[in-house]
Parts: C-alpha cells; sequence; structure tokens
C-alpha cells in the first residue's frame, strides 16, 4: 500500500522479513511473556506518542493486540486483527488469564478486523467483542493462480501435497494414520504425500512415518516456490485440527488443486464447500475418501474447477482496497486526508 507510510514494530527481538520489508523503518522489540508487557507498553508509547493526530496504528495478533490498546495515544485511531481461532476448545485454547487480560483491555472504540466468520464467532463468544467488527479475508499472491498441468485419472497413485508447520494443531499423526489405513485396506500405495513445512514436530513425524512403514511420505521442509510446486501434484491435503483461515487451501485451490480437508467451519467457509471433508478426529473416514476418488467413484476434477473459481475472491487486489477502504474510513473519523 505505497499511499501510507509504513512504521514496523516488531515484539520480536530481531527482523526476519529485511527482503520483504526493505526500505520500511522497522523497530524490534524484545517481547519476553506477560512480565515484559509494562516495559514494551512504554516502548511503544514513546514511538507513538509524536506521530498523535497523524496515525493510524494496526496490530496483529494477541500480544500487539493488547499492546496497542495502551500505547496508542488517546484519538489515535486502532485496529486489532485476529487471525486464528484462539480461544476455548474449538481453537488454541489459550489459558484463562489470556482471555481476561483480551477481555480488560478491549475497548468498543477499537476497530476488529477477523480473518473468517470462524474467529469472528471465537472472539464473539469468548472475548465478548461485537462492535465495530469487520471480516477481512486473507490474500493469496497472484503467482498462485495458474493452469492445472493434469488432472488425476482414477486407479493411478494419488499424488498428494500438504504445506505447513510441523505442530500438533496441523494434526499429521492423523494423517499418517490414514495413509497407513488406505494401504492396508488396499494391500498396495495408492497414494503419495509430500510435506512441505517444518516446525517441532517434525523428527517425532519422520520417525512414525517409518514405524508404520510409509515410504510414500516424504518430508520436504520448508520451502519459497510453493506456488511452482503445487502444480506438481493431483490434490492438496489438510487435517488440521483448528484453523484461522486456512491460507494454504486458498493456495491450493488458485493452483488448481481438489482439496481435501477436514470438516471444520472455517474450512468450509473459506471453500464455500468446493471440497471433499472428513472427520479429523477419525483417520479411518480420510482413509475412506482416498480410496473412494483411487476407484473414481469419486471424481475429484469438477472441484478443481470450482475450487479454483472460489480462490478468485482472495485475490490481494480486493484485500488491499477492503484495507484502504477501513484507514481512509478511521482517517476522515480523525480529520486526515
Amino acid at each position: 500500500m505505497p499511499q501510507y507510510e509504513h512504521r514496523i514494530i516488531s515484539l520480536q527481538s530481531k527482523n526476519d522479513f529485511q527482503q520483504e520489508l526493505k526500505g520500511m523503518q522497522i523497530t524490534c522489540l524484545n517481547l519476553k511473556g506477560y512480565r515484559s508487557l509494562p516495559r514494551l507498553i512504554r516502548e511503544v508509547k514513546e514511538i507513538l506518542a509524536p506521530l498523535e493526530g497523524k496515525a493510524i496504528v494496526h496490530a496483529h495478533l494477541f500480544w500487539a493486540n493488547i499492546i496497542s490498546r495502551y500505547a496508542a495515544p488517546k484519538g489515535m485511531p486502532v485496529f486489532n486483527s485476529y487471525h486464528g481461532v484462539t480461544y476455548g476448545r474449538e481453537g488454541a485454547n489459550y489459558p484463562p488469564h489470556a482471555v481476561l487480560l483480551d477481555r480488560l483491555s478491549y475497548r468498543k472504540d477499537i476497530q476488529t478486523i477477523c480473518v473468517s466468520e470462524a474467529v469472528r464467532k471465537n472472539i464473539a463468544d469468548h472475548i465478548r467483542i461485537r462492535d465495530n467488527v469487520q471480516i477481512l479475508h486473507n490474500f493469496i499472491e497472484d503467482d498462485f493462480f495458474q493452469e492445472k498441468e493434469s488432472l488425476y485419472q482414477p486407479a493411478t497413485t494419488l499424488r498428494l501435497v500438504s504445506v505447513g508447520n510441523l505442530k500438533v494443531d496441523k494434526n499429521y499423526d492423523l494423517t499418517l494414520d490414514a495413509l497407513k489405513i488406505a494401504q492396508q485396506n488396499n494391500d498396495k500405495v495408492i497414494c503419495t504425500l509430500d510435506v512441505y513445512g517444518s516446525g517441532p514436530l517434525e523428527q517425532n513425524l519422520k520417525n512414525k512415518a517409518k514405524r508404520l512403514g510409509l515410504e510414500n511420505v516424504k518430508f520436504c521442509g520448508a520451502v519459497r516456490d510453493v506456488a511452482q510446486k503445487l502444480r506438481h501434484y493431483d490434490a492438496y491435503l489438510i487435517s488440521s485440527g483448528n484453523e484461522g483461515f486456512g491460507l494454504a487451501v486458498v493456495e491450493a485451490m488458485a493452483s488448481g488443486l481438489p482439496v481435501l480437508a477436514s470438516d471444520l467451519p472455517v474450512l468450509r467457509e473459506v471453500t464455500n464447500n468446493k471440497a471433499l471433508f472428513f472427520d479429523s478426529q477419525n483417520p479411518a473416514a480420510l482413509a475412506a475418501q482416498l480410496n473412494n476418488i483411487y476407484t473414481g467413484e469419486i471424481d475429484i476434477s469438477l472441484l478443481s474447477q470450482q475450487g479454483q473459481k472460489q480462490a478468485l475472491h482472495f485475490r490481494k487486489s480486493a484485500y488491499v482496497a477492503q484495507l484502504d477502504a477501513h484507514y481512509q474510513t478511521a482517517l476522515r473519523a480523525m480529520k486526515i486526508s
């Protein structure tokens, strides 16, 4: 958004986005949990004080949202973005003291942006945020929109791909269990799976795949050229136990990949039901879907076309236009043009 001068305040001790944020003024702080909140609020206050009457604050995620509420000068518009289903058993289940802090620090003049209806409902139910709330879906880069190389043919090995951090929420344990069941049910390998990403469970998942004899599963590590990788696969698989949006799903749809997804409200929202769903607690349910694709009982070619059409709603240009409209409304209220 070149029409704005951006100043980035990171709560990390170093800048991990030097290329992406090239040319912008960046201040790196050093968040160390709750005890560092008073210090960080003071430091951010000092940065924002000279900008009173001249700026908007847009904070993202839990810690930044809390700090922005206490640090912004009175009258300075504050936007808080929620990117995940953070509270309760349906989500990341943040502890009670986090819920309390979010509730007590919230003010009704805060402009709240949620990346999905599922996220909006989560903060309404747990934090009671219901005023000045907008849903602004995440966007994907244009290079994900590409023609599919070829469509899957039944009774051939189904090439699956997953993209995401290797952590508990992504539920890769269920994925591996399902692939083992599918292999046993058919007495042969009916699909392969390449996983792009890294994280704390990487070695555990590699060990489990080896223990289950899943030579058809490959952990490929984190890569930058995801858009180019996706076009070589037949379908995208996500088995998450919870998601705030599901950006990788939209990227896959834009690439023409049919999507197999855990049956979460947010994934039904993002895909507009243009996907194959399964119970994220039942590996046999995923195995059955894989078998149905392999035998041709389910034709996934239509999902490829429908998904690509749905992904058009998440173009970057649409996102930027909507965000700019929110900013301009706040600026007019502050009498700045």
